[in-house]
């Protein structure tokens, strides 16, 4: 924290922070989720299945 006093201002009237989404990597993580709990779903779901 020291460290920060030391920088020196941007000196712009714009240097606000934005936070938004990003939409391409929730998609991504959720999209992960998915496949991992497949994986671990399917090697009990998939013998019940065989008749």
């Amino acid at each position: 924290m020291a460290m920060l006093r030391d920088v020196p201002s941007a000196g712009s009237t714009d240097s606000q922070v934005v936070k938004a989404p990003r939409w391409a990597m929730i998609t991504l993580a959720v999209a992960a989720g998915l496949v991992s709990v497949a994986a671990f779903i399917a090697p009990v779901l998939l013998p019940a299945l065989k008749p």
